[in-house]
Parts: structure tokens; C-alpha cells; sequence
């Protein structure tokens, strides 16, 4: 690798140890030597910090253990230079390593009924391969960077806001008995959930909007740092608004930070099960009782007595949606080492390590992310969209926006009739049948039979499998969502004009068919089947589409196609199902695309 200009010939490039293997990309342009420079010498690779006792522990914020002789991890400098590298069109062979880390039994404390999988905390630059918000701009945790000089960089004091205001507008309650401690390996926590009481805060109208505590989460080290100073613990109330069914669409949390100091204790430690005393292995299972009843009030009364800081950002792990308020807590309270290190043994034990996701730089590009000082305010900030969160739905800049909905059965107009989704449904069996992963979707395609709607035939083409479901009842979020699509026949074809086919049958359905709401009612014309997916036992219909199959999962995972040779029965598999209630409604897209003039119909 020689710079263009002989006079600056840069150094011999280190040898990596015997037997190690490197990753080289090569550029032509001495521009982007030092790039390529980067993925070739990063030796030793930056990920060879293990989780070793504190007094052992180098200031690092990954954790992984010593790279096998086949591995090919890189360096944050190195995932640097892959991406200016393929910015240019140049091929770097450096990847991030394929991991295998489910969290799928445990929920998300910000709503999801389950966690996300494929990724891991040694490897945080990675995560936007995935889950593509994690690439935005208000990533958490966050330095908080309060000694920057520039007047924009500086926290804006709140207009009438007063030191100790927040502890008035707390209403913490005691969580009483001993309740249930779990450790969360999605946190890398210890979580208590129940009812902590609520917090006052206003909206940007100024309008008083009351948030519910649910959960606790208590962690070593400090997620958030300032001027990459990191705290000994903290302490993570989260909220959702009051009368919601989770905090999905938006999230509080409230920060407390601790710092060891000489003999000093934290109670909440001792009533988590961290006691002053120490001596205490680690728990044997990943739950236990707390000591005795769980008080935030108490624990936290003394720092809401001082000043706060507030920003916009996000859920600090995968998917990394920027939903989340948080309150930091200015001053910072005391613990003992020895709880400090008891809680960290058990988040080693059980939950894989301690260390996590290295808090983000407040400045980026010139630009400070705004921090509010003892504000009460939760703005709503609109969306990150840049090349990297393009995909998410909050980006789209072509959708219909009538979909997905929440599914209110009690709001549902019940004056024509009862039909029983099963009395318009003839799916045939089918032995082909080809699986394929999309962007948003597991998709499979054949010919599955068809939907009968007022005397039109509407083919059932392509089975799609999502991952949380999109549309919710009274709330609440299933884990999964299979949807069947069907077109109606002779679309593809040029269908003739409703007027030639007749008006009998269903009144609603009818003046929907003919465009009733003002449009000409030109397709292409779907009908949505949606069918919620709950945890439970093996889903007999996804079993015969391959989902299960170790061979089919390594094909999904790399997001290439298979083939289903034998049965898949739709019918069967959806008799659960299509035999009872079932609700319609006239709607649009849940991916970007056009937004035809009929819509899109929905049977849920």
C-alpha cells in the first residue's frame, strides 16, 4: 500500500500474531489509504476486552471475549472505513460476525410483547444492519457533554422552572410484600414491575399529561456518562402514559444515578436484594424475592429535590426506537462497592455481562442534540430520516395511512349481520409453495385458493409473517401477524367496470366495491386476511412452511428463498381462526407503495 506521493510513505504496516487472519480492502485512490490502512493493521482488534473483576476491568465500553483464530471481528475504526469504503463503491470484506442471540422470552419494558434477536452488546456498531433506527440521530444513552462552550451546545434552562419542582409533580407509591426480581438479559438490568405510581409532566401545548411507572430497572455501570465520566450504577423508572396499553408510541424515563461513597449505602440495593453487607453469591436463578417492599419515593425523594436534565432519544438497545424521553437526575446518590459488585456478579451470571451500549456523542457534525434544563416538557420531535432509517414506517413518504388500526370490539357496528369468515373462504391445499424473506416480511407465494366477496373472486396469492403484529385489540400487541393477500381476478388483466356486475347482497360491502366514498373504485383491489399470532404452542400452518426447520432457518436468517414441497393445508391451519368473530374495515397499506383509490380491505 504506497501513498501516491513518495515523500510521505507512511510506516510499515504491524504484523498480525501468527496464525491470526486479517481482512484487506484495497482502494486505488491514496485518498482512502488510511482507510484501507485501518481494516488491514487494527491489531489488536479493540473487542479483546473480556468482563474481568472491576479492579482488573480497563475503561472500555465493549465486552466480548478473545477473538478465535477463525474470527473476523473489526474495530469501530474499522467499521468506519468499511462504510466510507462503500460509499465510494469500493468492496470491503470486513462484516459484523453472524451471531445467534435470542431474547424472545422475555417482553420489552417499553411495550413490545417480545424482544428483539440477532444481535449482541459487544457488537452495538452492527445493530442498524438489523434494526435500521439504530442508525438515527437521537440515539441513547447519550454523553451529556455539559462542559461544551458553544451557546448552542449549552442546556436551555426552562422558562419558570424551579429546583426541586419535579419532586412535587412525583407521586411515587411503595410497591409493598416482596415482590418478584428478574434479571432482564435484554437490559442487562434487574427489572421489578407493578405499579410505582406516576409522574406529572406536560406535552409541548403545555397541557398536563400524566405519566404511569411500571417498571424499574436497576444496572451497573451508568448507561448515560458526561464528558465519558460514567457512574457506578443507575436507576431507570419507566413510563407510559396513563390509560395506554404500553409505552410503544411513547416512552418516560426517569434516570438516577449512583456513585460509591466510602461507607455509605443504598436502601433500594437492600431492598433489591443487594445488601450494604455483601458476602452474598450471586443469585441461583435469574428471579428472586426482593428483601422486603420496593420504595421509590424514598430512593429517590433527595435527588428530585435538585435541578435535572431532559433530552429526546431512544431505547437503548435494538430496535433502537426514538420514543423515549428521558429525566436525568442531576445529583447523584450513594452505594457501597460491595452492592455495586454483587449486582454486577448477578448481571454476569445471568444476564451475559454488564457492560452495554457506549453512550453517543451529544455532537455530532457540528450539530448539538438540544438538552432541556428542569424542564417538565415531553416533546414530540418528528422522526429521524436519514439514509439509514429510510426503511422505517415513520419515514415513508408514500402510504395510504389508514392502517394498521386498533381493533375496539366494542365500537364495532354489528346492525348487518354475523358471517363467519369461513363461509367466504375456499383455500385448497397446495405441495408448492416458495418462501421468501422481504424487508419487512417473511413471504410465501402459491396458489392457496381464493376469498368469495359479493360474487367476485378474489385469489389468495401470497401468505406474509410478520414479527409483533401491526394491527392491535384494545391495545393490546400480539406477538406475531399472518396476513394473506388476495387480489381480485382479471386485476392483472384489465378488470371491466363494477357497474357490469350486479348489486345483490351486502350493502356495505356493495357500496365499497363500487367506490361509495368518492372514489371510481379502479384497482388493483385487495382484501387483507390478518390472523394475530399469541405465544403458545408450535403453529402447525408455520410448521408446514418451513419455520422451525434448521436448514429454513440458516435460509431466512441470510435472507435467501426455499422451496415448501409438501402439503400446505391454509384452510386447516386458519380453522381456529376464520371460525369465529371477525371484524371488516375499509383501510390502506401497511408497506410503502401506492395508495389505490379503492384502498385496501381488511378482514381482522
Amino acid at each position: 500500500l504506497k501513498s501516491p506521493s513518495r515523500s510521505k510513505r507512511a510506516p510499515p504496516l504491524p504484523s498480525p500474531p501468527r496464525g491470526a487472519r486479517a481482512k484487506l480492502a484495497i482502494s486505488p485512490r491514496g485518498s482512502e489509504r488510511g482507510l484501507a490502512r485501518a481494516l488491514v493493521c487494527r491489531w489488536p482488534p479493540t473487542r479483546l476486552i473480556s468482563e474481568v473483576p472491576p479492579a482488573e476491568q480497563p475503561a472500555r465500553q465493549t465486552d466480548s471475549k478473545m477473538p478465535s483464530r477463525r474470527s473476523t471481528s473489526t474495530a469501530s475504526a474499522a467499521a468506519v472505513a468499511v462504510a466510507a469504503l462503500a460509499s465510494r463503491g469500493q468492496t470491503a470484506l470486513a462484516a459484523c460476525p453472524e451471531n445467534r442471540a435470542p431474547y424472545m422470552d422475555e417482553a420489552s419494558p417499553f411495550g413490545w410483547p417480545l424482544t428483539p434477536n440477532e444481535w449482541e452488546f459487544a457488537h452495538p456498531e452492527c445493530w442498524a444492519e438489523k434494526y435500521a433506527t439504530c442508525a438515527g440521530t437521537r440515539q441513547s444513552p447519550m454523553d451529556l457533554g455539559l462542559s461544551m462552550t458553544a451557546a448552542e451546545c449549552a442546556p436551555k434552562k426552562a422558562e419558570g422552572a424551579d429546583t426541586g419542582v419535579l419532586a412535587t409533580k412525583a407521586n411515587y407509591k411503595i410497591l409493598a410484600g416482596k415482590p418478584r426480581v428478574a434479571v432482564s438479559k435484554y437490559m442487562r438490568s434487574v427489572a421489578v414491575s407493578g405499579d410505582f405510581g406516576s409522574i406529572l409532566l406536560k406535552d409541548g401545548a403545555g397541557h398536563d399529561i400524566e405519566y404511569e411507572a411500571v417498571q424499574a430497572h436497576l444496572t451497573a455501570g451508568a448507561m448515560h456518562s458526561s464528558e465519558g465520566y460514567q457512574a457506578d450504577a443507575e436507576l431507570m423508572v419507566v413510563h407510559k402514559p396513563k390509560g395506554a396499553h404500553d409505552g410503544t408510541a411513547n416512552s418516560v424515563v426517569v434516570s438516577m444515578r449512583f456513585v460509591q461513597n466510602g461507607n455509605a449505602s443504598s436502601e433500594l440495593f437492600t431492598q433489591l436484594g443487594f445488601p450494604a453487607a455483601g458476602g452474598m453469591e450471586p443469585p441461583e436463578g435469574a428471579t428472586w424475592e426482593a428483601t422486603s417492599s420496593v420504595d421509590l419515593q424514598n430512593a429517590m425523594s433527595a435527588a428530585m429535590q435538585g435541578d435535572w436534565y431532559s433530552y429526546s432519544g431512544s431505547v437503548p438497545v435494538p430496535p433502537c426506537t426514538e420514543n423515549v424521553h428521558y429525566i436525568l437526575l442531576k445529583s447523584e446518590q450513594p452505594v457501597a462497592e460491595t452492592q455495586v459488585s454483587m449486582l454486577k456478579a448477578a448481571l454476569s451470571k445471568h444476564a451475559g455481562g454488564y457492560l452495554k451500549r457506549p453512550a453517543a456523542p451529544r455532537a455530532t457534525g457540528g450539530v448539538c442534540r438540544e438538552i432541556q434544563q428542569s424542564s417538565l416538557v415531553v416533546p414530540q420531535p418528528p422522526a429521524t430520516c436519514n439514509e439509514g432509517t429510510l426503511k422505517t414506517a415513520a419515514c415513508w413518504q408514500s402510504t395510504c395511512g389508514k392502517s394498521p388500526v386498533d381493533i375496539e370490539p366494542t365500537k364495532a357496528d354489528r346492525s348487518l349481520g354475523m358471517l363467519r369468515a369461513s363461509d367466504l373462504i375456499h383455500y385448497n391445499p397446495t405441495d408448492h409453495a416458495t418462501v421468501m424473506p422481504s424487508t419487512y416480511s417473511l413471504d410465501v407465494t402459491g396458489n392457496f385458493g381464493h376469498l368469495m366477496l359479493h360474487g367476485r373472486v378474489f385469489e389468495a396469492t401470497k401468505i406474509s409473517i410478520k414479527a409483533m403484529s401491526q394491527h392491535t385489540f384494545n391495545g393490546t400487541r400480539f406477538a406475531g401477524e399472518l396476513l394473506v393477500e388476495h387480489t381480485l381476478f382479471g386485476d392483472d388483466l384489465g378488470h371491466s367496470s363494477d357497474a357490469e356486475h350486479g348489486a345483490h347482497g351486502h350493502r356495505r360491502l356493495t357500496e365499497e366495491m363500487h367506490g361509495s366514498d368518492g372514489h371510481d373504485g379502479h384497482g388493483p383491489h385487495r382484501v387483507m386476511l390478518s390472523v394475530p399470532l399469541r405465544l403458545g404452542r408450535e403453529n402447525a400452518l408455520l410448521r408446514e412452511l418451513g419455520l422451525g426447520v434448521e436448514a429454513h432457518k440458516q435460509a431466512i436468517r441470510h435472507g435467501n428463498s426455499y422451496n415448501v414441497d409438501t402439503e400446505v393445508d391454509l384452510a386447516a391451519g386458519l380453522a381456529p381462526s376464520t371460525s369465529q368473530q371477525w371484524y371488516w374495515y375499509s383501510g390502506g397499506l401497511t408497506t410503502p407503495g401506492s395508495c389505490p383509490a379503492w384502498g385496501v380491505k381488511w378482514m381482522v
